[in-house]
């Protein structure tokens, strides 16, 4: 199938929306599939630049200490901003276990220990058979 124009490609989709998409031809429920994941990422990586600015500018406003501020459109929309405490974590590969060993007793003064439970990929089979 050929390119679609934007203009094509929302005229199918607005035909799309009013019929049952379980009916509707796989080579275009494709070609409009790659065209809005397209879409998608692109306004992805635009509200990531533009939160980013405005976690910048909230920062700013607030002396770059923790809070939150409302910032307002020109015409519509408004949002709100938090910046959050400063929060340590530990480096993704750090090995609590050589924390112990160094820290010793002093390791339950520094961090809390959580465990979790998963459950694993295959225990759905494991509990049918």
């Amino acid at each position: 199938m050929a390119s679609r124009t934007l203009d094509e490609i929302r005229t199918l989709l607005q035909r799309l929306a009013q019929e049952d998409l379980e009916d509707a031809p796989v080579d275009e429920l494709v070609e409009v599939g790659t065209v809005l994941n397209g879409a998608a990422s692109s306004v992805k990586k635009a509200l990531d630049e533009i939160k980013k600015a405005l976690r910048l500018r909230a920062a700013e406003e607030l002396n770059h200490k923790p809070g939150s501020v409302t910032l307002e459109g020109t015409d519509i929309g408004r949002t709100t901003v938090t910046v959050p405490s400063p929060q340590l974590t530990l480096a993704k590969g750090t090995d609590p276990a050589v924390l112990q060993r160094i820290l010793g007793a002093d390791f339950d003064i520094f961090f809390e220990t959580r465990t979790t439970y998963l459950p694993r990929s295959n225990a759905a089979e494991l509990v049918t058979s």
